[in-house]
């Protein structure tokens, strides 16, 4: 029973030793039949599953299909307290999470961690391995409600593949990280240069809007501009027309005709005259001139009311003709103002949107995984080597009451 004991002991140290290692690699001497569970600890119980699914040269399948079968199938639901782990405990794909009651445990016990993905019945995992092929081999983005959700799920399956030293998944996960982020960086580049080219938009339809207008008044102006000068004309022309008009002798002779008296003034003075009557006839001269002076005052005067009431009514007509010009100018300038107005609200509104004024948006940005070289050292402590079973009876001999002549018979082993 000493001899038993010291073998015990001498392969408990061994273990102790192969357990502290932060280093270890896998003996193809050793056989690959996973340990019996049993409570010796936590941790053993946890790497003795996991080693004929990431240690045997089967390896060729999969991180994914090795987390999947086991959460899915659910092979491992055991009762911790126990001294098992459950399915939750050795595939969750989240960060673990140290709780006051871990702090009781010894430093072999598992960490407690928080199942995101395995206990949800839904949670497809080929859709999101689909989701990560894409984006590693394809650089192609999922849907986009599935976007921060299958960020998550890689920045949780590249620690889990360390941890299971499947580095060929780790290297795929971390591939689909970097494009993820490559790619996120590339929209919001396309997104600001998208703002900036809205507002640029903007402001180019807001120039063509006004360098529109303003060419449809100057169109205007030059219209006015060639009517103006034809009104001119024609009043410059209706002026000369006026003038000739009352300077005609048609136009004057209505006035110029002598009145009664006048005309009785003149036949007696020739009658006085003819009479030989010369002092009569002088007397009735002077008295036939005063009153033919009068009355060519009187019809000059007469002649002049006529004619500038005439002109003040061609120049009224004039007048009115130039101010229905003016007019129409100022209202068709003032109509293309309401229209160039009325463009101009459409895309000075679009232009002061949040989206289109602010020319950089924040836009989501992925994160790269970044390892966390601590977590790590705690779980490489943790680790332990895969030595399969043992037939105890070929180890231990057991001892035996052998008689004097027996034990001379047979050597001793």
């Amino acid at each position: 029973m000493q001899k038993n004991d010291h073998a015990n002991k001498t392969k408990d140290e061994e273990y102790s030793e192969y357990y502290d290692e932060e280093e270890s690699y896998y003996s193809d001497e050793i056989n690959e039949k996973p340990i019996k569970k049993s409570t010796q600890t936590l941790t053993q119980n946890k790497y003795a599953v996991l080693s004929d699914s990431l240690k045997s040269d089967d390896s060729e399948s999969t991180f994914k299909s090795t987390v999947q079968s086991k959460i899915s199938n659910k092979l491992l639901s055991t009762n911790t307290s126990k001294g098992r782990l459950s399915n939750q405990q050795i595939y969750a794909v989240t960060e673990p999470k140290i709780s006051s009651r871990n702090f009781n445990k010894s430093p072999r016990s598992p960490i407690s961690r928080n199942n995101t993905f395995s206990s949800d019945e839904d949670f497809d995992f080929d859709q999101y391995e689909e989701f990560v092929s894409g984006i590693a081999e394809k650089n192609q983005l999922p849907p986009d409600d599935y976007i921060e959700s299958v960020e998550e799920y890689i920045n949780q399956c590249i620690p889990k593949a360390i941890e299971h030293r499947n580095y060929k998944a780790a290297k795929r996960y971390q591939q689909a990280s970097q494009n993820l982020q490559i790619i996120t960086k590339s929209q919001a580049a396309d997104v600001q240069y998208g703002t900036k080219d809205k507002l640029m938009f903007a402001q180019n339809k807001i120039r063509e809007i006004n360098e529109k207008y303003d060419k449809l008044i100057r169109y205007k102006l030059a219209e006015f501009n060639v009517l103006k000068n034809q009104l001119n004309e024609k009043i410059s022309q209706e002026d000369q027309e006026f003038e000739e008009k009352w300077n005609s002798p048609q136009q004057i002779n209505p006035f110029a005709k002598p009145s009664r008296q006048l005309l009785n003034l003149r036949i007696v003075e020739n009658k006085y005259a003819e009479a030989g009557m010369f002092d009569e006839a002088d007397a009735m001269r002077i008295r036939a001139d005063k009153l033919e002076a009068q009355e060519t005052k009187e019809a000059r005067q007469q002649l002049f009311r006529e004619m500038q009431k005439a002109f003040e009514s061609l120049k009224a007509n004039q007048n009115k003709q130039i101010e229905g010009l003016n007019d129409y100018r100022d209202r068709e300038i003032h109509n293309l103002e309401i229209k160039r107005q009325k463009e101009l609200n459409g895309v000075e509104k679009f232009a002061k949107r949040p989206d289109v004024a602010n020319p950089t948006p924040k836009v989501r940005d992925a994160k790269l995984y970044k390892p966390r070289q601590k977590r790590y050292d705690i779980e490489l402590k943790s680790y332990t080597l895969n030595l399969g079973k043992f037939n105890l009876k070929q180890v231990i001999h057991p001892e035996t009451n052998r008689s004097p002549r027996s034990a001379r018979r047979s050597p001793a082993i």
